[in-house]
This record gives C-alpha cells, sequence and structure tokens, in this order.
C-alpha cells in the first residue's frame, strides 16, 4: 500500500531492493493498538487500520476511497467514521486540546456506548495536506474507573451499617460486663453482625480480584458428588435453624470431574445460602446433580422462596444489583454474590442460569464440564450478559 503523502516505493512492491520511510511508516501504523484512519482534504479515506475497522464496524476494504459527507451519519453502516470524521455531528463532544493542531477530542457515542479519544494531525506533504485520525478506544478504561467508584461508594455504604450494629453489641457487653452474667444474646448479635461484615468485605475482595483477572484457580480431578454432599451437610445447620427442609437428589453414586473445589463450594454455597435466606419458615430447598449430556453435569439449586421479578433476571448477575423483592426481605447485601457465581462457573467452562416464578420459587441451573479440555485456559472477567 502506498501512502498518499510520499511517492517513494515500498518494500511491498516488485524490485524494492531496501526498506522505504514509506514502508516504515506504513508497518508503524498498521501495528498501533489505537486505530488510524487517514484522508484527504475532500475527506476521502485513504487508509484504516485493523484497530480502526473494529471501532468503525467497517472493514477497510468497505471505506478505502469512499469520500464521506455528513449525509452518511444517516447510513447506520457509516454513521461511526462519519462522526469521527465530523465530530459535531456526534452526540457527546468534549474538546481536550487547546490549540488547533493536533485537535484532541472525546467523543462519547450511545448506541454503540463507547467513548474515543480522537486526535487529528494535519500532515502538510508535497502532494498536499492530509489529515490522519488517531483513535484511542477509552470504554473500558471508562467502564472500570466508573466500576473503581461504584465499588467504594457501595463498600462505604455496606460496611457502615454492620459496623455501627457490631459496635453497639459490644460497647454494650462492655457496659453489661460489671452486673449482668448472662450476656449470650448480646455476644450472639456481635456474632452474627461480624460475619455479615465478613461475607460483605470477602466478597468485595472476591469481585475486586475477578475484575482484575486474578482470583485463581486451582483444577484438580474431584469427585463432585462428595464435593456437594459435604456442602449440603453444612448448609442443613442452617437450615434446621431457619425451620426449612434441605434435601439433596442424586442417582449418580460418584463422579470425578476437574474442578476448583473452593471455588465451586463458595458457588454452590451461595446458591445454597440464597435459597435458605429467601424461603419462609416450613419452605423447602433442593439440590440436585445429574448428566445433561456426555460432556456436562448439571447442579440444580431449586427453592419454595419468593421467587425473582421477570424483569429483574436480566440483569441477576451483574455486579451490585439485588432483585426489588428481595430488598424488602433482606435490607443488606452486597449484590455481588450471583456475580461471583457466574464468574466461577464461566471460569469452569460451564454457565449458569436461573428460573423462576415469583411467590413460588426459583430455580438456579449449573453447568460444569466433565472434559478438562473445555475449561478456559485464560482466568476472564465475565459481565452480564
Amino acid at each position: 500500500m502506498k501512502l498518499p503523502w510520499t511517492k517513494t516505493k515500498t518494500v511491498s512492491e516488485p524490485n524494492a531492493s531496501s526498506p522505504t520511510f514509506d514502508s516504515f511508516f506504513l508497518a508503524l501504523i498498521t501495528s498501533l493498538s489505537d486505530g488510524v484512519i487517514v484522508y484527504n482534504p475532500n475527506f476521502q479515506i485513504n487508509f484504516v487500520n485493523g484497530p480502526a475497522e473494529k471501532i468503525i464496524g467497517l472493514a477497510a476494504n468497505e471505506c478505502l476511497n469512499q469520500t464521506i459527507s455528513p449525509d452518511l451519519v444517516k447510513n447506520p453502516k457509516f454513521k461511526i467514521i462519519t462522526q469521527i470524521i465530523f465530530p459535531t455531528l456526534a452526540p457527546t463532544i468534549t474538546r481536550v486540546s487547546e490549540n488547533d493542531w493536533p485537535e484532541i477530542i472525546d467523543i462519547m457515542f450511545d448506541e454503540p456506548q463507547l467513548k474515543l479519544r480522537v486526535t487529528t494531525i494535519k500532515i502538510n506533504a508535497a502532494a498536499g495536506p492530509v489529515f490522519v485520525k488517531i483513535i484511542r478506544d477509552q470504554t473500558r478504561e471508562e467502564s472500570i474507573l466508573a466500576s473503581k467508584k461504584e465499588f467504594l461508594e457501595v463498600s462505604a455504604h455496606q460496611l457502615r451499617t454492620p459496623l455501627t450494629a457490631l459496635s453497639w453489641a459490644f460497647e454494650t457487653l462492655g457496659k453489661e460486663l460489671q452486673s449482668n452474667p448472662n450476656l449470650k444474646n448480646i455476644v450472639d448479635e456481635g456474632l452474627i453482625t461480624s460475619k455479615k461484615l465478613l461475607k460483605t468485605v470477602n466478597d468485595l475482595l472476591n469481585a475486586a480480584r475477578i475484575e482484575g483477572g486474578k482470583f485463581g484457580y486451582k483444577f484438580e480431578p474431584t469427585d463432585i458428588i462428595k464435593t456437594i454432599t459435604d456442602i449440603v451437610s453444612q448448609a442443613k445447620i442452617v437450615a434446621a435453624q431457619s425451620n426449612i427442609k434441605l434435601f439433596f437428589e442424586t442417582a449418580i453414586g460418584s463422579l470425578i470431574i476437574p474442578i476448583d473445589v473452593e471455588r465451586i463450594g463458595l458457588a454452590v454455597s451461595n446458591l445454597i445460602d440464597n435459597a435458605l435466606k429467601y424461603t419462609p419458615e416450613k419452605g423447602t430447598v433442593s439440590v440436585s446433580i445429574d448428566k445433561k449430556d456426555e460432556k456436562f453435569i448439571k447442579i440444580s439449586v431449586s427453592d419454595t422462596g419468593i421467587g425473582i421479578p421477570p424483569q429483574d433476571i436480566e440483569k441477576l448477575f451483574t455486579k451490585f444489583y439485588r432483585a426489588s423483592n428481595v430488598k424488602q426481605v433482606q435490607t443488606d447485601g452486597s449484590g455481588l454474590g450471583l456475580f461471583i457465581v457466574k464468574n466461577i462457573i464461566k471460569n469452569h467452562g460451564g454457565d449458569v442460569s436461573v428460573s423462576s416464578e415469583p411467590g413460588r420459587g426459583t430455580t438456579f441451573f449449573i453447568t460444569l464440564p466433565v472434559n478438562p479440555n473445555l475449561i478456559p485456559q485464560k482466568e476472564t472477567s465475565f459481565e452480564s450478559e
């Protein structure tokens, strides 16, 4: 490819004996992680690199030699590139640079949601001026910053309430020690509150590690039947205290699959805890394991609880999200449990879904692969889909 501002021969041309400035520059802008679009004063596109293709949603051959006019903003296919070339047509723009050249602006798009920092450079070449737009996609960076802010706000809110209660419980304990030997209720209150606090802190830390891709997994062949049996046995103590029947059903005697025992224990325990928490007295929670097919097993956690409204299902696995009816039953909660569950299961090569009917109960379904080759090689953070 020959760049518009030079007439030198590039290494890709026949009989080129040595690299030229043109070839080096072409290699440079082709390999940039930022998007690059080059066009002439007539707004005719001369060059588009790979990252720019992804940002504008067009292949280079679809826009090379295409003249971009403001009217093209009405064409969905060329809408983004037109708004980049003519920023005043974009939904929201913020000028960053003070001087005319290079011009640096931030552009915000609603559909799809994008935040781009666009630097425009004017090059006065012998063949005539050309314009180079360097496009940095800051969408993920902005999302991370917003998430961090939300993280801090929710952390402060969630930690303040149990910390206040914990402080009151032990302050009262200190006063009562002198005159009242029977302090069981106060101690119990302090212990319950401290456990809630510890769970909130753990959820926040786990979510932060998941987002950073540093949660860490140690897979090993494990009897999943024994693992779930142990989890249910521990949960039966809480179920009995709440007057709820907890059952575990499976027709499989033993099944060895590759899992991280600690992480799967956290995920399944989280689902069982939620089921117990939102099921009224004399209700039922059932856990079962079956083979879905030759490649996957299916774990189900069902309850006869309050259920989940249909409008909440879609956002259920989003960070900090809690269903509207859940907030009325349990005012506290980090809203991170199902986000953590989803990431654990997805990083095991499985999936998690939910079926619910308000007032009648909820069932969560987990699938896990039997074959270790189906487990992702790289840890990933999964947002709500």
